[in-house]
Formats: structure tokens, C-alpha cells, sequence
């Protein structure tokens, strides 16, 4: 639930955010533009913290394998596999996005 919440849902609602900033800007209305990627960038941060304690966890039971019995470990590969998919699947949206948002801006000027 903790994954959903705190780390796919604020990278979604800063693709929608950025996707309003681009239209904010395309109307040049550059104050609520800013004040839309200050929001998007928030939820990145917030994003960007469950990530790093994600991968600590990922690390910290590599390093105790003992821990974790064989129905763990199962769980353990599935969590990370549906970590690693939504990450490059995120990224892929944020990377078209930020390329709209470049080319917006390169045909306003």
C-alpha cells in the first residue's frame, strides 16, 4: 500500500502537474506555471525519499539474508520486480513529457 501511495501516485500527479505547467506556459501565464512545477517538484521529492529508503531496505536484506524465509524471499523478488517495472515505466512517461515540455517551449520562442 506504502508503494502505491507514497511512491507512484505523487510521480503521477507531477506528470499531470507538469503536463498543466506546459499549457500554463503555452498561455503564458508563467506565475501559475511556476507555481504548477513547485508542486511537481514536491511530489518528486516525496517520491524520490520512499525511493532511497526502498532501495535501502532492498540492500539491507541482501545483507541479511538470513532473515527471510523462502515464502520472504518470494515476496521479497516480487516486491522489487513491481518496484523496477513502475520505475522504468515512470521514468519513460517523465522522460515524453519533459521532451513535450522542450519542444513547447522551443515554439513559444
Amino acid at each position: 500500500m506504502g508503494f502505491w501511495l507514497f511512491y507512484v501516485l505523487p510521480l503521477c500527479i507531477s506528470f499531470v502537474l507538469m503536463l498543466i505547467g506546459i499549457h500554463l506556459i503555452k498561455d503564458r501565464a508563467k506565475i501559475g506555471a511556476y507555481l504548477v512545477y513547485f508542486l511537481a517538484g514536491i511530489n518528486c521529492v516525496i517520491a524520490g525519499i520512499f525511493g532511497v529508503s526502498y532501495i535501502y531496505a532492498f540492500v539491507l536484506e541482501l545483507v541479511t539474508p538470513s532473515s527471510l524465509t523462502k515464502y520472504g524471499w518470494m515476496e521479497f523478488w516480487n516486491d522489487n520486480v513491481i518496484f523496477v517495472i513502475a520505475t522504468v515505466v515512470l521514468i519513460a512517461i517523465n522522460v515524453l513529457i519533459w521532451r513535450r515540455s522542450r519542444k513547447m517551449q522551443l515554439k513559444i520562442r
